[in-house]
């Protein structure tokens, strides 16, 4: 008789890689399509300016790309920080009169989220706490969960501009509070705080003493009459993390260039600095030909770029093919209360991302209610009908839609629009 030969085990994955989820991914994963939909599908995408392709790449940023590719000069490793002249670019476009930047005070990164995880891994222990919005870029807890960091929400205000409750925020604090992260403008919510709401957040955090994230991926995208404001730029006595990158406001998630700012105060983040640049080696930072190209594009034709690049994300009627945000429809086929650019709670998003994913919104469309009894019988008659598409798991959190910053193609705005209002109308009660 042959000796049996030995099981093997199977090997398991570590605590930490099972920890993360990413509930964006998790929800594109598995959105069903209703077989035999009566209609056609409506997709607005995650968030991605390039999906629908009727917004485009300046051609000065693509022409700026090519030179760089044929020069052959940038093929090789960088500093894992990143290139002195790329970083000396970022600095010199985000100094302001109480925040004079340098070269050390920048750090490159694969992307924006790269820029937050390292930020956000340098200030957290395991069993640590960190502070995140809600309504939040579901980026925040994915990276927390990763990190072994305990999630403590701070609530935004959807009736005063999405601003958030301070004294809320602030009894939520305790000794092992490792950093306050802050979104603006905002995703989800299409906000962008006031300098006095600001300079309130700041107050706070000094007294708090604790370090402060800022997360302004979307800076300087605002809509007509507004005005973005870094918090790097207003504070006066307190540190800040910023971290940006090119993805929104050039039009290219998919290049994958970041950074992280680092507004210091007094030497207080000389250690967190350290921690950030160590970070910053494990990946080599970001995509050598992206980062070269990025002091012409923030030196050389900034304006002319970010004009363009505003005018049609921010006033979508600019667009070929994008839509024009009014409504069209007789005035007894309106809905009453409130016209269709309005969010949440009757705002007008201000900048920021204003709820490119499906119909996850807080407020109904149409002047109308529904009661939370019959929240989860609207969501799934507006499934079965093959009007839409969702995951089970987030059925229950489907509201009407929002305007996007990002638009779709007129046509698949207006069908989106007009389908949401019949099934309201057919669905609710006042």
């Amino acid at each position: 008789m042959e000796p049996s030969t030995p099981k093997k085990k199977l090997w398991k994955a570590s605590v930490a890689s099972m920890r993360v989820a990413n509930p964006i991914r998790r929800i594109m994963d598995t959105i069903e399509h209703p077989k035999d939909a009566p209609q056609e599908f409506i997709s607005l995408s995650i968030g991605d300016p390039t999906v629908f392709g009727n917004l485009k790449v300046h051609q000065q940023v693509k022409d700026s790309l090519c030179r760089i590719i044929q020069s052959d000069k940038c093929n090789g490793y960088f500093n894992a920080a990143g290139s002195s002249e790329a970083r000396r670019a970022v600095a010199k476009r985000f100094s302001s009169t109480r925040s004079q930047l340098t070269e050390g005070d920048i750090i490159l990164t694969s992307g924006c989220s790269g820029a937050l995880e390292i930020a956000m891994a340098a200030c957290a222990n395991p069993g640590d706490n960190l502070l995140i919005p809600k309504p939040g870029f579901s980026l925040y807890t994915t990276i927390c969960a990763h990190l072994g960091v305990e999630i403590r929400y701070y609530d935004l205000l959807p009736d005063s501009n999405w601003e958030i409750d301070l004294a809320q925020m602030e009894s939520l604090v305790d000794e092992r509070t490792c950093a306050i992260l802050v979104n603006n403008p905002s995703n989800p919510c299409g906000s962008v705080w006031s300098r006095a709401h600001i300079e309130a957040i700041l107050r706070l955090v000094s007294k708090l003493d604790v370090p402060l994230i800022s997360d302004e991926v979307y800076a300087d995208m605002v809509f007509d009459g507004h005005t973005f404001y870094s918090f790097g730029e207003v504070s006066e006595d307190v540190p800040v993390i910023v971290v940006g990158g090119i993805a929104k406001r050039y039009l290219v998630p998919g290049w994958r260039v970041g950074w992280i700012i680092i507004h210091d105060r007094d030497g207080r983040l000389e250690e967190l600095k350290t921690g950030m640049y160590k970070l910053g080696q494990l990946i080599l930072g970001a995509n050598t030909l992206v980062q070269s190209a990025i002091p012409e594009m923030l030196e050389k034709n900034s304006d002319g770029v970010l004009r363009g690049n505003q005018s049609h994300a921010a006033n979508p009627r600019h667009v070929p093919g994008g839509p024009h945000i009014q409504d069209t429809r007789p005035v007894h086929h309106r809905p009453r209360g409130r016209d269709v650019r309005h969010g949440p709670s009757g705002n007008q998003p201000t900048g920021g991302y204003s709820g490119g994913r499906g119909l996850y919104a807080e407020a109904p469309f149409g002047g109308k209610r529904v009661r939370a009894a019959r929240h989860d019988i609207w969501c799934s008659q507006l499934c079965a009908s093959g009007r839409v598409s969702a995951p089970q798991q987030t059925r229950k959190r489907l509201r009407p839609p929002r305007p996007l910053l990002f638009p779709p193609p007129l046509p698949r705005l207006l069908l989106l629009i007009t389908r949401t209002h019949t099934h309201t109308h057919t669905h609710t009660h006042t």
